[in-house]
């Protein structure tokens, strides 16, 4: 059986962090249209403002959490996993970086309540359920909408793409990471054995 992944920030210090979304027209876009685990239309390219400037990374996390990829690994993602993802095109503000805003098309009811710590606010521990993932390669959590989640294969390529910018916490079997996994996609604070 395979093991999923949770895809989070590596809050890498000096890196940046991008703001609100435009469409082509300047017109300012709800970032929750891009993480609302549906396809999206909007004249293409975004733009995205800089909120905080820094190295740019692979992947990172705009307003609200919406995830804003390289075109190198949207393509990769894309071939992937091409019915669970879209790529909106956009660019970043002031630069001449073209990038994409990885919309994950579904939300699967496979959140683990029984041991999963899920509050308001944040989650301390999400585990997933996946006999109920409907065999997707990448998909949001049903009650934890901003958590994206990868299969292990998905994780493999990008660790394979030497991608920066994200670690994966294991979110089924309950976590705990393979050996394999090079420190940079692990995440911060935890010991490994």
């Amino acid at each position: 059986m395979p093991a999923w992944y949770r895809i989070e920030d590596d809050g890498r210090t000096g890196r940046w962090f991008l703001g609100d979304p435009h469409d082509a027209r300047g017109h300012s876009l709800e970032p929750c249209v891009f993480t609302a685990g549906a396809p999206v239309q909007v004249a293409e390219p975004v733009t995205l403002a800089i909120k905080q400037k820094g190295f740019p990374v692979d992947v990172s996390l705009a307003a609200f959490d919406t995830p804003v990829v390289t075109r190198r690994v949207g393509a990769l993602l894309e071939t992937l996993a091409p019915d669970d993802v879209q790529r909106v095109r956009a660019r970043i503000d002031g630069l001449h970086v073209e990038v994409d805003i990885l919309v994950v098309r579904h939300i699967e009811p496979c959140l683990d309540q029984r041991r999963s710590r899920v509050e308001p606010d944040c989650v301390d521990l999400l585990t997933i359920a996946p006999e109920r993932t409907s065999g997707r390669a990448i998909f949001r959590v049903e009650g934890c909408e901003t958590a994206i989640v990868v299969v292990d294969r998905v994780v493999q390529a990008l660790a394979a793409a030497q991608v920066v910018g994200m670690h994966f916490e294991r979110v089924f079997p309950p976590p705990d990471l393979p050996p394999d996994l090079p420190d940079r996609l692990r995440p911060p604070g935890r010991r490994w054995s």
